[in-house]
């Protein structure tokens, strides 16, 4: 919705459309995006105003308007505009709270995640920033700042930034942006290296077992 507003207001500006014309555009552009969302019946009252229900914060909650156009324009932004102000911050706790009811997730997987946003996001400035303002520099600069400062190795970092990851799919899903700017990250913070354990230990165990065999093949005879 965002990119057609620009499109119109570029043809007001190139003479293609006069204001009236983009005006009556811009109504039925948000009339069919609000008839797409909104899953509730909305009324009429015998005084004219119009009724409907909305779901807020997991309540429903009754909105009026003095008419149909003005109930649109209310639903609208209920739905898209007051999107546009929604951060980390804000998402983070519902994303939890829906793994949280996902019996197919193992609840350790939750507080896992949970450890890691209190660790790595809850006191870093990007999380008040509005999702649709976020930029690719500005998480470039946000995970490679967080590498060098925890010395992550390659499995904590992914672990760390497959938050991230989520909260960006649901904002595309929830159409609160339309373009993914985990897209073309780039990280050149060193990771830390983790040494992988010598082939002495397996010999041992190899040993070991070797050593097992013999007793029990004594045993056995």
């Amino acid at each position: 919705m965002l990119n057609n507003d620009k499109t119109l207001k570029e043809a007001i500006n190139n003479g293609i459309l006069t204001v009236s014309e983009v005006d009556d555009m811009l109504k039925m552009t948000r009339k069919k995006l609000v008839e797409q969302k909104h899953p509730y019946a909305i009324n009429s009252r015998t005084n004219g105003r119009v009724i409907t229900t909305v779901r807020e914060d997991g309540k429903l909650k009754q909105i009026s308007a003095v008419s149909m156009d003005d109930m649109i324009d209310k639903l609208y932004l209920f739905y898209f505009e007051n999107k546009k102000n929604l951060t980390l911050n804000d998402l983070f706790p519902k994303w939890k709270e829906e793994r949280l009811q996902d019996k197919s997730l193992n609840i350790k997987t939750v507080r896992r995640d949970n450890e890691h946003w209190n660790k790595y996001y809850k006191d870093h400035s990007i999380i008040q920033v509005p999702i649709s303002k976020l930029t690719t520099k500005m998480l470039n600069d946000f995970f490679n700042a967080t590498i060098t400062k925890f010395n992550l190795s390659g499995r904590e970092y992914n672990n760390m930034k497959s938050i991230m990851i989520a909260l960006m799919r649901i904002s595309i899903d929830e159409e609160i942006i339309m373009e993914n700017p985990m897209n073309g990250i780039y990280i050149k913070s060193k990771l830390r290296s983790v040494r992988k354990k010598s082939d002495g230990s397996k010999l041992y165990l190899n040993d070991g077992f070797d050593t097992l065999d013999i007793i029990w093949k004594k045993k056995i005879q």
